[in-house]
Formats: C-alpha cells, structure tokens, sequence
C-alpha cells in the first residue's frame, strides 16, 4: 500500500496519496494548528473538523482512500 504524502506549506499541512483503486491522486488539506491539536491528542478529529466529511478524517486517521475503503468492505 502507498503511503501518504505530507508536506507543510504556508500554515496548511497538504495529505495526499495515489489510490489503488482508481490510480488518481486523493488530497485533503488541513489547517496546521488543527491538525496538531487532534494529532497530538487535545480534540478528537471530529470536533476539530466537523466540516469534514467521514471519508477525508478516515484518509487523515488511516491513509484509506473512499475507494480503498469501499472495495476493502464491499458486500
């Protein structure tokens, strides 16, 4: 399984990661400062990103893409 990518720029933390499934890159960007209050255990991820849809805290807590995740766990 690839890994995901991350890179800081500008007070953001950028994730991002080919998927398997549909070979296209997936991204999800986040604020740094939120990202380090749930990374470091303050808040959990959905109080600090309750905007955020499941899939993309799923990508951000376990690197599986909504693709991965569907194929993984299909009936």
């Amino acid at each position: 399984m690839t890994r995901v990518k991350t890179t800081l720029h500008g007070g953001k933390v950028y994730f991002t990661k080919p998927c398997s499934i549909t070979r296209t890159e997936y991204a999800v960007t986040v604020p740094l400062l939120d990202y380090m209050s749930w990374k470091h255990g303050k808040q959990l991820i959905q109080t600090v990103f309750p905007d955020m849809s499941p899939e993309d805290r799923e990508f951000l807590i376990s690197g599986t893409t909504p693709a991965e995740w569907e194929k993984r766990y299909e009936d």
